[in-house]
């Protein structure tokens, strides 16, 4: 196993750095990734590259991961895009390659997952990519590793006091994203905390006190295996030896192989023409805003708000290069969206088939008017030959979405913030400067049609619901 690093902070680069040189191993391998957004789009970007490529992640059903798995074992896929639900349980002795997309949060995950590659071969190859997006994805995994006392307090205070409780019902007091309650569920069994009966979450008898110290114990240990990796992409010493090292192999020399002993196996030069494609792949317009069919079971105030919104379209995705980058830097600095965003979103609406076409304009207020995505949304419509209505007032000042963590805490956050003061009864739509939750754009699109407008299709500037 040769190994080697790259430090290719872009998005772009790696994208090009795969697309080039992928074709030119030989066999079968895996790119893995952090995130399963990332995954999903890093095999996009293969296969449009005519590289025969499938994504593995842990929401893919399990006969299609197994299909997967099979495909790769007999070679008939060039390469497996993959989160690390491609785990332990998986062998193949006669994989070329693994390469990481983005630095994993420890070198024991790192060895695990590079270590799948060169069993049964005479060489095989393990690079990673580093991104400079790796710290933050690796901070909000361990962010959310542990449930805070809080979360924990109030989870046991209800059931101790509901005479039992689903998780859907917990989901609409405590502000906890659904698989972290999940686990937190599970953990608090495991310490007889609690208990399940017939889907049902009870408060056990047992004393039970939040294990502060050892979280923090486990919370900086992750820390430490955070700096780890900083310190392997960034060393002069033998990568195998430095690895090894730190799965306390006191013993291991250096490998005479990888790219520190005997130079970069792979290149790590990047083709203009690819790196070209790849910022205009990550800048591809129109990327769908799928509308919420339902709202949360038993939220209250919904009832009469049952119409689904029209696939919507957003510009871009938070941390891309181009126009996300853009879009960025105007919303954190303070400033007055560019023009070049008001000419991209036309274009994107100008090459969207709406059927009814919209014959008007709005868009989601800030409480108390005015603001940055009102003057987007009027340059845009002058723009698009549209009027612009201010149809939508915000009535409530209401927490910011991306601390609700879960559907329903989200969905409740928003069903009241609106009213409709005026409306048209012709196709519209909708603006706002990001999407995140989509309860936003459901919440507003469904008071508008409730009060007579006609389809209502959300348009963003920039997807965030990777960047929590």
């Amino acid at each position: 196993l040769v190994l080697q690093v790259i430090a290719l902070p872009d998005r772009a680069d790696r994208l090009a750095w795969l697309a080039a040189t992928i074709p030119s191993l030989e066999g079968s391998g895996i790119v893995y990734c952090l995130t399963i957004r990332d995954a999903e789009r890093v095999g996009r970007w293969l296969v449009h590259n005519g590289i025969n490529a499938a994504v593995y992640t842990g929401q893919a059903e399990v006969e299609d991961r197994l299909a997967i798995e099979e495909q790769l074992r007999h070679g008939t896929l060039d390469v497996v895009v993959a989160t690390s639900a491609l785990g332990m349980g998986y062998d193949n002795p006669h994989i070329r390659f693994v390469i990481h997309y983005q630095s994993p949060g420890s070198p024991v995950a790192y060895y695990q997952q590079v270590g799948r590659a060169g069993r049964a071969v005479d060489t095989a190859y393990g690079v990673l990519l580093t991104g400079e997006e790796d710290r933050e994805i690796q901070d909000y995994f361990i962010r959310v590793a542990f449930p805070g006392a809080e979360d924990v307090d109030a989870v046991l205070t209800y059931l101790g006091g509901a005479g039992g409780a689903t998780l859907t019902n917990l989901e609409s007091v405590v502000n906890v994203q659904r698989t972290r309650l999940a686990g937190l569920l599970k953990i608090l069994e495991v310490e007889g905390a609690v208990y399940q009966e017939a889907g049902r979450w009870y408060r056990s008898v047992s004393r039970w006190t939040y294990p502060a110290d050892r979280i923090a114990g486990v919370t900086a240990a992750r820390r430490a295996e955070q700096e780890a990796m900083v310190e392997y992409a960034s060393t002069d010493r033998c990568l195998m030896q430095f690895l090894r090292c730190q799965l306390d192999d006191t013993s291991a020399e250096p490998c005479g192989r990888c790219a520190n002993c005997a130079g970069s196996p792979l290149p790590e030069d990047i083709p203009a023409e690819l790196r070209s494609e790849a910022l205009r792949f990550l800048d591809r317009i129109g990327l769908p805003i799928p509308p919420r069919r339902r709202w949360p079971p038993k939220i209250d105030g919904a009832d009469g708000l049952r119409e689904t919104l029209e696939e919507g379209r957003v510009l871009s995705v938070w941390g891309d290069p181009g126009w996300a980058r853009m879009a960025r830097s105007d919303k954190l600095g303070g400033r007055r969206f560019s023009d070049g965003l008001v000419e991209a979103i036309a274009a994107m609406v100008g090459g969207w088939d709406m059927d009814p076409a919209p014959t008007w304009l709005t868009w989601v207020p800030a409480f108390g008017g005015g603001g940055p995505v009102a003057d987007f949304a009027s340059r845009l419509a002058a723009r698009l030959g549209l009027p612009a209505v201010p149809a939508v007032r915000k009535v409530v000042e209401t927490p910011l979405q991306k601390t609700m963590r879960n559907s329903f805490q989200q969905a409740r956050n928003v069903l009241h913030a609106f009213e409709v003061t005026q409306v048209r009864t012709g196709p519209v739509l909708l603006f706002d400067d990001t999407v995140d939750t989509r309860w936003t754009f459901t919440a507003v699109g469904a008071r508008l049609l409730h009060a007579g407008s006609g389809p209502v299709y959300p348009v963003a500037l920039v997807d965030t619901s990777g960047a929590r």
